[in-house]
């Protein structure tokens, strides 16, 4: 039979299975909080949800990323990799990490975004860019946005 319940008790539902439904309904953004400071030399993402590829990850408290600029001017671009290939921890980052890139204008190298949800292995999604000016952070330029339809008080 081709016809299968995937969210009916007695089933046994995968993370994949998961991220399918809601990659489809939602796409990339912030669910909840994950606020977005700076200093000159960091970056913080505040405590919130956001989704990637449907993996919905959680940022449990302020996470301040340090920022050693490669360049006096320009911009760094936070983003946040999802890598299938890590092992997955009951507690932890596990398959999750932050990473950051600079350049010289506001256009970087593309994200990679292999279908984690089939066959690929990695995926990243742009968090913040930000841009340095005499090699430190004065300003956002961007952040990822807000999914459209969130309810920030149902997370």
């Amino acid at each position: 039979m081709a016809l299968n319940g995937i969210i009916f008790e007695e089933r046994n539902n995968t993370a994949k299975n998961w991220r399918r439904i809601f990659q489809n309904m939602h796409g990339d953004g912030i669910l909840r909080g994950c606020d977005v400071t700076f200093t000159s030399n960091s970056i913080t993402v505040g405590d919130g949800v956001f989704i990637l590829a449907g993996g919905i990850i959680s940022n449990d408290g302020a996470d301040t990323i340090a920022v050693t600029p490669t360049l006096t001017d320009g911009y760094v671009r936070l983003k946040c990799r999802v890598d299938m290939t890590q092992e997955a921890l009951e507690t932890g980052p596990g398959q999750v990490e932050w990473l950051m890139e600079f350049s010289t204008t506001t256009t970087f190298p593309a994200l990679t975004q292999e279908d984690i949800n089939g066959t690929g292995s990695i995926y990243e999604g742009e968090i913040a860019v930000l841009q340095i000016v005499s090699g430190n952070i004065t300003g956002k330029v961007s952040v990822m946005n807000t999914v459209y339809g969130a309810n920030s008080e149902d997370f």
